[in-house]
């Protein structure tokens, strides 16, 4: 193509610049070289035509704007020691793909590395990733995505993640390395109690109108205090309740309370009743407290006890 510049005229020692701003052709590939002849004319006399002429070369190269981030994708609350999915994400805005991409990810002390699994590219355990040409956001596989899964760490704080991605060809509109973070925010994990109830009958058969001994044994292996701990008891036949080691209700069913357990502390107990239906006699003891408890799928055990009516004594007979 030819661009024409002119002026009305130029005194002598005077010289004149002209700015020409052209757009490469979307035709031109990276290493290709634009030339350009420039030739001054006048319509005066010119007494010397041999520097009338210049050229200049412009070689063809390619430019990118790539943007990291990181991104948590785990749902809210993170514990210590919870397992923790981050995506970190690399976009190239062009306007060319950004080549030779570099990307180094980096998580908070105290993390350990169980996997990093980009979507495409390769990645190490040691978070470097690299991918040999990232294509712009105009084309369909415009994203990089490193799924990187960590524990997390042991103290509760709020911590940052790193992203530090560069490219081999020019920046647009600055040159690489950028930079880009995420944000991790640990929580103390919450303290529940966890009682848990084991209980035993003695004997485990008895005749119409004897007594049985229950005893339970209850325990709170939570990290929490269990406050108003009580045990209700429920029973598939009717039972007479004659005593027990700690206070019990009987209205509408045994009750006994407990007290407060902390954690770690134990309780055991001891209900005694008469049993005075013949057949198999279930009895279901659950364990319940005030506080809030996050795992209750241990507080209830059972016991069954058989009941056979006395022996029919015979009347003896004379002959």
């Amino acid at each position: 193509g030819t661009v024409e510049c002119s002026g009305t005229g130029f005194n002598s020692e005077i010289a004149a610049l002209f700015d020409v701003y052209l757009m490469a052709s979307p035709a031109l590939v990276a290493g290709q070289t634009i030339h350009s002849t420039l030739t001054a004319t006048t319509t005066a006399t010119d007494g010397n035509l041999a520097n009338n002429v210049a050229t200049a070369d412009a070689l063809v190269i390619t430019r990118a704007d790539v943007s990291p981030e990181a991104i948590i994708i785990n749902q809210h609350p993170i514990y210590p020691g919870d397992v923790v999915d981050a995506i970190f994400e690399v976009t190239c805005f062009g306007p060319d793909p950004a080549t030779g991409v570099v990307m180094n990810f980096t998580l908070p002390p105290g993390s350990v590395v169980l996997s990093a699994t980009p979507n495409y590219g390769s990645c190490t355990t040691a978070l470097t990733c690299t991918v040999a040409s990232l294509p712009p956001s105009r084309e369909p596989a415009k994203i990089y995505m490193a799924d990187v899964r960590f524990v997390a760490p042991p103290t509760p704080a709020t911590y940052q993640l790193g992203s530090q991605v560069s490219w081999t060809n020019p920046g647009f509109p600055t040159d690489s390395p950028r930079t880009g973070s995420g944000e991790l925010t640990v929580v103390p994990r919450p303290v529940f109690p966890d009682l848990a109830l084991l209980v035993d009958a003695t004997p485990a058969a008895v005749t119409t109108g004897d007594l049985v001994t229950y005893t339970l044994h209850v325990t709170n292996a939570g990290t929490g205090t269990a406050a108003s701990v009580s045990v209700r008891q429920t029973t598939s036949k009717p039972a007479v309740f004659v005593t027990s080691s700690v206070h019990c209700s009987t209205e509408p069913s045994v009750s006994c309370l407990v007290g407060t357990l902390a954690s770690g502390a134990w309780s055991t107990l001891t209900i005694t009743e008469r049993l005075t239906d013949p057949g198999d006699v279930t009895s279901a003891f659950t364990v319940t407290t005030s506080s809030a408890e996050d795992h209750v799928s241990n507080n209830t055990a059972t016991a069954t006890v058989t009941v056979v009516p006395p022996p029919v004594r015979r009347r003896a007979t004379r002959h």
